[in-house]
């Protein structure tokens, strides 16, 4: 496990949904009347790959857990 979530923006998310299509975890969804992406943390292995996918820099990885905490 990574001790990194990703997160959206929502005020720089366009709703493209190139980022559903690069999370092979299926975390994350798209939601709302004007739509815009938004990551199921419970699916989300913080591997970074929608955040490199994102043409707006919508969505950031946070660190959740200090390294200490995950098991080696």
């Amino acid at each position: 496990p990574s001790r990194f979530r990703a997160r959206v923006l929502p005020e720089e998310c366009i709703g493209c949904q190139v980022c559903l299509d690069r999370c092979y975890f299926g975390a994350i969804r798209m939601e709302g009347t004007e739509p815009r992406a938004r990551i199921e943390e419970e699916k989300c292995l913080g591997c970074g790959l929608c955040t490199i996918t994102c043409p707006t820099e919508a969505i950031l990885l946070k660190e959740v857990q200090p390294p200490e905490s995950i098991p080696v």
